[in-house]
């Protein structure tokens, strides 16, 4: 994420002073912003830009069939070669999942072997699973999905992808 404060501060012609009088945060916080030194929160941007007219708008990256396949999502048969797999990058990808099955954006075989991966790690890695991907609605949404036939079948792929990892 990244915002020129300064730039559009200066669109709308205003000081950092009124900028701050006018969103409710404080000087020091814009001036860090401003600076690149400071780290705002959601809260704070949607305060500062709505002082300007503007809201934030949050857009989940489009699904990386490549990405998710070195993580080991059942897609293909073959890893990824070029991405080594970490726990890190299945920690923020598995947001990025969480986004797109619970919302329908992703084709019918592409949510089947995300919710396959979800379900491995359910069972078989149950404190990455929790720390990662644990939520009422994840979990409503696995206890139907886990039914199906084809999330079964892709699960015991997505097993031993991700075994050779975690």
């Amino acid at each position: 994420m990244e915002i020129d404060l300064k730039r559009l501060r200066g669109t709308f012609r205003l000081t950092q002073v009124e900028l701050a009088h006018e969103s409710g945060v404080s000087l020091p916080t814009i001036q860090k912003i401003e600076s690149g030194q400071g780290n705002p929160t959601i809260e704070i941007l949607e305060k500062i830009l709505s002082a300007l007219g503007l809201r934030v708008q949050l857009k989940c990256e489009e699904f990386n069939v490549g990405r998710a396949i070195s993580l080991g999502v059942p897609l293909t048969g073959k890893r990824d070669p070029g991405a080594p797999p970490s726990k890190e990058a299945l920690r923020i990808e598995s947001r990025k999942w969480i986004h797109q099955v619970l919302g329908g954006q992703l084709r019918e075989r592409d949510e089947a072997a995300i919710w396959a991966v979800f379900l491995a790690l359910k069972i078989h890695f149950p404190k990455v699973y929790s720390e990662f991907i644990a939520s009422r609605e994840v979990e409503d949404a696995l206890k139907e999905k886990s039914r199906e036939g084809k999330i079964i079948k892709l699960y015991r792929i997505a097993l031993a992808e991700v075994s050779q990892y975690l």
